[in-house]
């Protein structure tokens, strides 16, 4: 079990769905809000009033959950394990149907994202020995919901090397251990 770690959930503990989910830490989820929120205040946005955001690899449903608590309008949890689906549904069982939407999916199996929110930020957490970020990456372009203010989270393997889109544009990294946390916007 971890924590929610901030807003209106705080202290709330969800379910890890097994040992193959790895779980975004507090500390790390504390900063990508943290810089998130910074990057809101320095272009004069509201990061999550009337927004949505995407939680691709969900697992958990950690990042979704976090910015639900923190006041984003709306999350979507994509997740190809159906089992880990589930436990999605029980994480968020004391939140408002209408806050979020579960999709039990292979993001890699679309060719695009429809969301019924202008949208905040996508976060990325694949498993470690994941290959196809920029695939990933593409599919979140060609979707056109990337608006002039949204955002790319992508969580790896600091070793990880791949290629990005051309329409995308690096706006920081952190690296955490044996984690980099990459941040996105079009470019």
């Amino acid at each position: 079990m971890i924590n929610i770690i901030g807003g209106e959930f705080r202290g709330k503990k969800i379910e890890i769905p097994s040992a193959k989910v790895r779980p975004t830490s507090a500390k790390k989820r504390e900063a990508i809000f943290s810089i998130l929120e910074s990057y809101a205040i320095k272009k004069n946005f509201n990061l999550y009033k009337n927004k949505c955001f995407i939680d691709l690899f969900a697992g958990s449903g950690s990042m979704g959950i976090e910015a639900i608590s923190r006041g984003s309008f709306h999350s979507y949890f994509y997740e190809k394990e159906r089992k880990v689906c589930e436990i999605i549904s029980k994480n968020l069982h004391h939140i408002n149907k209408k806050k979020y939407e579960i999709r039990c999916l292979n993001i890699l199996s679309l060719k695009k994202i429809s969301i019924d929110f202008p949208l905040s930020a996508i976060f990325i957490d694949p498993p470690y020995k994941f290959e196809y970020f920029y695939e990933t990456l593409s599919i979140i372009i060609n979707s056109n919901i990337l608006k002039q203010n949204s955002i790319i989270v992508l969580e790896s393997n600091k070793e990880n090397k791949f290629k990005v889109p051309h329409k995308l544009k690096e706006l920081n990294e952190k690296i955490y251990g044996k984690t980099k946390i990459i941040f996105y916007s079009l470019a």
